[in-house]
């Protein structure tokens, strides 16, 4: 059996170092490698108040320590913020699929991080890779 591929039309998909866009959203990370700012183009607002960071936060409730979190250490100050440089780099750029990764020496105590954000196809949803 052979296949061929179809026409379809032009993907609304882009990537950059900081921009990710498909056509619902425009998604840029700052310079730590956050998530600076998600615009809704339909809507032409913007949908953070601040920017979205790795935190650690402290986790000891009280019952069922393996899935829950008790309000209190919810809603209380993170103990730390991942912070430091970053480098973000395009990994895939094509019309189906557009993903940047963001690595470097950001470090909490004795973590590194590396994590990539890729929008999910159709334009309804975005998600965090790994």
């Amino acid at each position: 059996m052979m296949f061929s591929p179809r026409q379809s039309a032009a993907s609304t998909l882009k990537a950059a170092s900081s921009e990710l866009e498909n056509s619902r959203y425009v998604v840029r990370l700052d310079r730590y490698g956050d998530i600076a700012s998600i615009v809704d183009k339909t809507a032409g607002k913007e949908m953070l108040a601040g920017p979205i960071r790795l935190v650690i936060t402290t986790d000891n409730p009280q019952n069922w320590p393996a899935w829950n979190m008790d309000f209190d250490q919810v809603t209380a100050a993170p103990r730390t913020v991942v912070a430091g440089p970053a480098q973000v780099r395009v990994v895939e750029n094509g019309p189906a699929r557009v993903a940047v990764e963001v690595a470097g020496k950001r470090k909490a105590r004795n973590s590194h991080r590396r994590s990539g954000f890729r929008p999910a196809t159709p334009a309804t949803a975005w998600r965090l890779a790994r």
